[in-house]
């Protein structure tokens, strides 16, 4: 009897200490992310099905404050949101998409925004996620995984933060058709 209790005691201990760790975790990403990044970043798309394939762009990154995100690409794509107007330039051809009547462009800027800002907590609020988080090799690793499959949107989307500095230093994001998107800061 007194090994199960003390068996339960560490089992109890043990949850406790995670509980707290993830919970400083998130502190410290909320904390520390910065106001502004400026970077170049490479992006790698993974289509779905039995033979994927790998598609690499590159090109740089602003992120101003809490409603500003441009990705411009090296092959001309442009992918900006600013305030409440996401923007998407691809092989000539532009689209303007109203974030306040979009829902599902705005979930995609929330997700975007809250992750740059730091704000993943509230986001898996928001979006209703599971919100599983580490700390690995100095950074702090925090993934979103759905609770329910939806036929669109994200399974999950794990993004990695500088322990140090709190900038985001890559992000994975994977649909429920398979298919992914990775992004690495430089």
């Amino acid at each position: 009897m007194r090994r199960i209790l003390t068996l339960a005691v560490a089992i109890a201990a043990a949850f406790t200490a995670s509980a707290q760790d993830a919970e400083t975790i998130l502190k410290a990403i909320s904390t520390k992310s910065p106001a502004s990044i400026s970077s170049g970043f490479v992006e790698i798309r993974t289509s779905g099905g039995q033979s994927p394939k790998n598609t690499t762009l590159t090109g740089t990154l602003e992120f101003k404050a809490e409603s500003f995100l441009s990705m411009n690409y090296d092959n001309s794509e442009l992918f900006e949101i600013d305030g409440t107007k996401m923007t998407i330039s691809k092989s000539g051809k532009k689209q303007v998409f109203d974030l306040t009547r979009n829902k599902m462009m705005q979930g995609l800027s929330h997700l975007l925004l809250f992750a740059f800002q730091g704000r993943v907590e509230e986001l898996s609020q928001e979006q209703g996620t599971t919100l599983l988080v580490s700390a690995e090799n100095n950074e702090y690793v925090v993934t979103l995984a759905a609770k329910e499959k939806a036929p669109r949107g994200y399974m999950n989307a794990t993004f990695r933060y500088n322990a140090s500095t709190g900038r985001i230093n890559s992000m994975n994001l994977v649909e429920f058709n398979g298919k992914s998107t990775s992004y690495e800061l430089k």
